[in-house]
């Protein structure tokens, strides 16, 4: 897998051209990409119709959170492919309330299926043309029964590759109060250029559309360069009234080349009791993001 980032990055960096190609509806100032891209995905990789990208599975017997402890994990997992990663995942997850799982694979659900009591969202990204029901994208787990959960999926896709990133979405009622925990999930487009990042978070806000209680929107971002960076910033803290967390023991992942995070937390009336990065972690190349909350504003 690491050879075939490379050759990713590689192929980036002569075709940068084509990195605004959008997998649906093209817009204006797009141009259709180049037949080898088409074919490339045609031979490895199947975007499912949108109407068979969500998946959802396990059962949970909560119906609601507590407004004083909402405890929740958030790390891209790497496919669950290194070595301890089911050892690990499952010291961590203990007690939480809320897991958002960027690079979620299904053929490693039997690994999530295994914890009691626990529901899991999964939105699709894409699937293997070798075997159809083997299909990645980002997923949420949770002790608590969603009021409702979702998923979008990106119109702009990578170079490339040509496959689109999701979002994966749920509600959680909270005790005492009517309103209501949004949770977004989030693996940011990376090799794209800068437009389609900032269209992949305009897609997030429009899900909160309507949405009057506390909001988590956190995952692996891509934010490998400082405009990508700026744009998230003055999107979520100036314009739509998010927090952004910080950590005790920092060790997120950062981008090759710039050392940027990428990994982020953001929140939006909610209390901060305590966070922090699992930075001895190896079992996935990114490190898993702890924190715990309180909801701050109840209603009678």
């Amino acid at each position: 897998m690491a050879k075939f980032k490379l050759l990713l990055i590689s192929a980036f960096s002569l075709l940068l051209f084509s990195s605004s190609v959008r997998a649906m509806e093209g817009t204006p100032d797009e141009q259709d990409p180049p037949d080898f891209e088409t074919d490339f995905i045609h031979r490895f990789f199947v975007i499912p119709d949108l109407k068979l990208s969500f998946k959802t599975f396990g059962q949970t017997q909560e119906t609601v959170l507590n407004p004083d402890s909402i405890k929740v994990m958030v790390w891209n997992i790497y496919k669950a492919k290194k070595d301890n990663f089911d050892r690990d995942f499952y010291q961590h997850v203990e007690g939480r309330d809320i897991v958002l799982l960027q690079e979620s694979l299904s053929t490693e659900m039997k690994l999530f299926l295994d914890l009691p009591l626990y529901q899991w969202d999964f939105g699709i990204s894409f699937a293997y043309r070798s075997n159809l029901q083997k299909y990645t994208g980002t997923m949420i787990g949770s002790l608590v029964n969603p009021t409702l959960a979702w998923m979008a999926r990106t119109k702009d896709v990578e170079p490339v590759v040509r496959t689109p990133k999701t979002l994966t979405m749920a509600t959680y009622p909270i005790a005492g109060t009517d309103k209501e925990l949004m949770v977004i999930n989030i693996h940011g487009l990376n090799l794209t250029t800068q437009k389609p990042f900032e269209r992949h978070l305009q897609l997030a806000m429009l899900q909160m559309k309507g949405h009057t209680g506390p909001v988590v929107f956190a995952g692996d971002f891509n934010t490998r360069t400082q405009a990508r960076l700026d744009y998230m910033r003055w999107l979520l803290i100036q314009q739509n009234g998010f927090q952004e967390m910080k950590f005790r023991n920092d060790k997120r992942m950062r981008a090759f080349g710039t050392s940027h995070i990428i990994d982020f937390v953001f929140t939006r009336d909610l209390e901060i009791l305590d966070s922090e990065v699992l930075g001895d972690l190896e079992s996935s190349d990114h490190k898993a993001m702890m924190f715990e909350a309180r909801y701050q504003n109840q209603t009678p």
